[in-house]
C-alpha cells in the first residue's frame, strides 16, 4: 500500500474546494507551500434564504485570503442543483420515515460531481478538499488499485461520508489532511496569523438553521399562503411531492406493543436507535426500537430489549469488488460509532427481497417488512442487497433505514502487526436494520 499524492510535475493546476472553514483553507496553504499550482473554488450551495447573515462578509474574507496568496479565486453557483439533489431528497426521505444522510449524497452528487465538473472546465486536473480521509494504492489480487483509507484523526475521520462516492470520482480527489490532526491544523493557522473566514466548526447539516431539522421539515409540510408568500421554493417542493408528515400517535413498549406509555409528535421526527428527546420518564433509559407505520405507533424499549439482528443495505457503491473482500470486516452504520465486526453476503435482487421479507419474526422486523415496506424498500431493493451479520457479542440499538452503512477492511502494517488503517470497501443505504 502506498499513499497517492498530487503529481506536482503536471502543468495543470489543482482546484481547492474552499468552504470558508479552517480545513479547506489549510489545504490550500499546504499545497501552495509545496509548490503546486492551485486555484480556489467556492461552491454556492445554499439558496439565499438559508445562508448565514454574515455569508457575504465570509466570502469577501475568503477572496482576500486567496489574493494574499496570489491564488485565483472562482465561484460556482450550484444552488439549484443543491436544492434538487440534496434538500429535496432529504425532505422526501423524512416524509417516508427514513433517516437520510445528506452529506454523503452531497459528496457524491455535488462536491465530487458537479463541483468537480466546474473545476475541470476551469482546467483543473484534480479536486482538493479538506476531508479527513486518505487515498492510497493497494496491491490487490486483480492488480494495483486505488482505494480510500480512514483519516488518522479518529475524532475527525470523514471516510464514512465518502462511502457513497464512486471510486472513479475519488480518483480525482486529493486529501492533504488525511494524516493530520485537527488540533495541529488550527495551531498552525494561528501561528501563521491566518484569519479563517468562517471560524468554528460547521454545523451538523449545513442547510438546517440552528440544526433544528424538525422545524425545517415542518416548514416544507405547510402548503398554505403563509409559506407561499414567504418561502415560495419550499412551497413548490412541498406541493410537487405532496409532502405530508405523520401526526402525533401512541408510544408503546417494544416487548408489549399493546401497552401505551406515552405520545409521540410524529414518527418522522424519531430515528431508530434514538435515546434522547423521547420525553418519557422510565426506570431506565428508553430507545427507539421501531416504528409501526400502519398504526402510527412508536416502539421503544430498554437495552435488554436490543436484538442481534442482521442489517440489509441497498444502493451499493463498491470501491473493491465483493469477490475480493476479506471475510472479517468492520462496519459503521452511524458516523459517531465505533466500527463493529461483521461478515457480509451479497444477495441477488430476487433472493434479496425474499431474505428481507421472510426474515425471522420479531416486532421490529415485521415493521420494516410490512408496515413500512414502501418506505424502506425505496433504498434499493430492486438491486442487489448486502447482508451484514454483526459479530459483536453485545446487541446494539437498531440501525436506521435510510442511513449510510460504511464497510471497511482492517489493514495490517508491513510487519504484519495491527494497524490503525481501515480501507473503505463499500457503502450503501440501510434498507432494514
Amino acid at each position: 500500500m502506498s499513499n497517492l499524492l498530487p503529481d506536482r510535475l503536471s502543468n495543470q493546476p489543482l482546484a481547492v474546494a474552499l468552504s470558508g472553514g479552517a480545513d479547506s483553507l489549510y489545504s490550500l496553504l499546504e499545497l501552495k507551500r509545496s509548490g503546486a499550482e492551485v486555484f480556489g473554488l467556492h461552491a454556492l450551495f445554499l439558496p439565499p434564504r438559508l445562508r448565514r447573515p454574515d455569508y457575504a462578509a465570509m466570502l469577501a474574507r475568503l477572496e482576500k485570503n486567496c489574493a494574499a496568496l496570489n491564488v485565483p479565486f472562482y465561484l460556482a453557483d450550484l444552488t439549484k442543483a443543491f436544492e434538487d439533489l440534496v434538500i429535496t431528497p432529504f425532505v422526501r426521505a423524512y416524509a417516508k420515515n427514513l433517516t437520510p444522510n445528506p452529506c454523503a449524497g452531497c459528496n457524491r452528487d455535488l462536491k465530487f460531481g458537479l463541483l468537480w465538473a466546474e473545476a475541470a472546465r476551469l482546467g483543473a486536473r484534480g479536486l482538493v478538499t479538506g476531508h479527513y480521509a486518505r487515498m492510497a494504492e493497494f496491491a490487490d489480487a486483480g492488480g494495483p488499485r486505488p482505494g480510500l483509507l480512514n483519516g488518522l484523526d479518529a475524532g475527525k475521520d470523514q471516510s464514512y461520508f465518502l462511502a457513497l462516492t464512486p471510486l472513479e470520482q475519488l480518483q480525482r480527489a486529493h486529501f492533504p489532511l488525511g494524516g493530520r490532526k485537527k488540533s495541529e491544523i488550527l495551531a498552525e493557522l494561528a501561528a501563521l496569523g491566518v484569519e479563517v473566514p468562517q471560524a468554528g466548526e460547521s454545523q451538523e447539516i449545513c442547510f438546517i438553521p440552528g440544526n433544528d431539522y424538525r422545524a425545517f421539515l415542518r416548514s416544507f409540510a405547510e402548503q398554505g399562503s403563509h409559506l407561499e408568500q414567504q418561502k415560495p421554493d419550499d412551497a413548490e417542493i412541498a406541493q410537487k411531492d405532496n409532502l405530508t408528515l405523520d401526526g402525533p400517535g401512541p408510544v408503546a413498549l417494544y416487548t408489549a406493543p399493546g401497552r401505551i406509555i406515552g405520545r409521540h409528535q410524529g414518527l418522522w421526527s424519531y430515528t431508530e436507535g434514538q435515546r434522547h428527546g423521547l420525553g418519557i420518564a422510565w426506570s431506565e433509559p428508553l430507545y427507539v426500537l421501531g416504528k409501526n407505520v400502519a398504526s402510527n405507533t412508536l416502539l421503544v424499549g430498554v437495552k435488554s430489549d436490543f436484538e442481534k439482528a442482521d442489517c440489509f443495505c441497498g444502493s451499493l457503491n463498491f470501491l473493491l469488488p465483493f469477490s475480493e473482500w476479506p471475510q472479517n470486516l468492520l462496519v459503521k452504520t452511524r458516523y459517531r460509532q465505533a466500527p463493529r465486526p461483521a461478515r457480509a453476503s451479497l444477495l441477488a435482487s430476487a433472493s434479496a427481497r425474499a431474505s428481507l421479507l421472510l426474515a425471522p419474526d420479531s416486532a421490529r422486523v415485521c415493521l420494516h417488512a410490512s408496515a413500512s415496506a414502501g418506505a424502506s424498500l425505496e433504498c434499493g431493493l430492486g438491486e442487489d442487497l448486502l447482508r451484514l451479520e454483526f459479530l459483536d457479542e453485545t446487541p446494539a440499538p437498531p440501525s436506521a433505514p435510510g442511513q449510510v452503512a460504511a464497510i471497511y477492511a482492517p489493514c495490517k502494517a508491513a510487519d504484519g502487526s495491527a494497524s490503525r488503517d481501515l480501507r473503505l470497501l463499500a457503502g450503501g443505504l440501510i434498507v432494514r436494520g
